[in-house]
């Protein structure tokens, strides 16, 4: 379950025993590179940009229209590229190291 749908989960939980459903959703220019191998098999995105990415989900679908944040986004310079692992202490080590130079 992803976090949003886990917060409205909580949230119906707490309104008592009735019926509730809950839909979790996201539009699928947050997550090209899991969606595109998914709608066109044989297309290698592992090659692809981020720019690319957007660009090419675009063109898959026409309803929901992507994001227009996120297609001015993929014009932007990277600011950051440190890629940090799913470790909890580096992660906190990167994040203190970044606020001590502001």
């Amino acid at each position: 379950m992803d976090p949003h749908t886990a917060v409205a989960q909580y949230v119906a939980s707490q309104h008592g025993d009735m019926t509730t459903v809950i839909s979790g959703t996201a539009h699928h220019g947050k997550f090209c590179d899991n969606i595109l191998p998914i709608i066109d098999p044989s297309g290698d995105i592992s090659s692809l940009s981020v720019k690319d990415l957007i660009s090419q989900a675009s063109k898959v679908t026409i309803r929901p229209h992507m994001n227009t944040f996120l297609q001015s986004m993929v014009q932007k310079n990277v600011l950051h590229k440190d890629v940090v692992s799913a470790d909890y202490n580096e992660i906190v080590d990167i994040v203190v190291n970044f606020a001590k130079k502001l």
